[in-house]
């Protein structure tokens, strides 16, 4: 009898243990596919929120937020247009984004033709210039921007000066602070742009 109660005891404890055992997994399973469902909804968020360390691909339909001290309300600004220029003779690379209406949204200039080079807009003739509403510019804010040039790629037979190279594209990589100075006289304002942190992509560059 006493054999029979202790079995039965012991066969009780190996359930309970059982059952609380998958109890625990799979609530792990579930904070796991939680975890992962946000994780996978951030990245497919597109914008890289303030303070991001992560870069978006800029491109036709990317929506810049702005605003600043004079329009204090944000605003979102989609990119409708992306050009390139190359100029050779001055070893530098320039893109423009256009906005609603092809208005000037953003403008980056690169100094160098060296991929991989990476410059700060304080330094040389690199800039980024936010145009348009809220406007400001990297050069002259107290921080500045970092632009490289991860690509750039020309075509087999060079274009006229003036003229569209067929197959000619670059890429560029920027990387600004939260804020950017608009200097006007004695008054200066700031401008916030999200993201911060961008590429931009541009092809069939036009040459000089």
């Amino acid at each position: 009898m006493l054999e029979t109660t202790s079995f039965a005891i012991l066969l009780g404890l190996s359930v309970l243990g059982a059952s609380a055992c998958h109890s625990s997994r799979a609530a792990g399973e579930d904070k796991n596919t939680d975890s992962a469902s946000a994780g996978a909804g951030n990245a497919g968020a597109g914008n890289a929120g303030p303070g991001s360390d992560e870069f978006v691909s800029v491109d036709v339909g990317f929506s810049f937020e702005r605003s600043c001290s004079t329009s204090p309300a944000a605003a979102m600004f989609p990119t409708t247009g992306v050009s390139c220029t190359i100029l050779g003779d001055a070893a530098r690379v320039r893109v423009n984004l256009t906005t609603s209406g092809d208005s000037p949204l953003l403008a980056v200039s690169f100094d160098g033709l060296e991929p991989g080079l990476k410059n700060t807009a304080d330094a040389t003739t690199t800039d980024v210039v936010l145009q348009g509403k809220c406007p400001a510019r990297a050069r002259g804010s107290s921080e500045q921007c970092t632009v490289e040039l991860v690509s750039l790629k020309r075509a087999a037979t060079p274009a006229p000066a003036g003229a569209v190279e067929p197959g000619s594209a670059l890429d560029l990589r920027v990387s600004c602070p939260s804020t950017l100075d608009n200097n006007q006289g004695d008054a200066v304002s700031s401008t916030r742009q999200v993201p911060q942190r961008f590429d931009i992509s541009a092809k069939d560059c036009v040459v000089y």
